[in-house]
């Protein structure tokens, strides 16, 4: 029987990173830069390769660059929204993994996320989250895929 050797970044045996395995990839897309570096932080801690993208447009144009595994985009950015961003990314790439977060503008976080959903996103998160929550979310998305 063949066991898998554990990745030294993973934390424990159920991280989903094992040596011999391809590192899964994410773009996290939000324009506020501290929650975005948390963020790539936390999905780097849970042994996933993790970059960040300050607005959809360079979000786009990272996409166009690399195969994601993964993308997580804020809804509310300058220059391309999360809207913008996902029916544009869908053009690329329509079988694109999607998670939508936001924390509302105007018109509330959940009517944003709604949007997002409708356009096929595979979760949404309602900020402020929890970064169990976050991750937890990540992770439930590669095991459906």
């Amino acid at each position: 029987m063949n066991m898998p050797i554990v990745n030294p970044q993973a934390k424990t045996q159920s991280d989903p990173v094992y040596e011999g395995e391809k590192v899964s990839s994410i773009l996290v897309i939000d324009d506020d830069q501290a929650l975005r570096t948390v963020l790539c932080n936390v999905l780097k801690d849970a042994g996933y390769n993790a970059v960040g993208a300050s607005d959809g447009l360079m979000g786009l144009k990272q996409c166009a660059e690399n195969n994601y595994d993964l993308v997580v985009s804020d809804m509310l950015m300058p220059n391309c929204d999360g809207v913008e961003f996902i029916v544009a990314l869908r053009k690329q790439n329509p079988a694109a993994a999607i998670i939508a977060i936001s924390g509302g503008g105007r018109i509330g976080a959940e009517t944003y996320l709604r949007i997002a959903a409708n356009l096929g996103v595979k979760a949404v998160l309602n900020k402020p989250f929890p970064m169990s929550t976050f991750i937890k979310t990540v992770n439930e998305v590669f095991e459906r895929k």
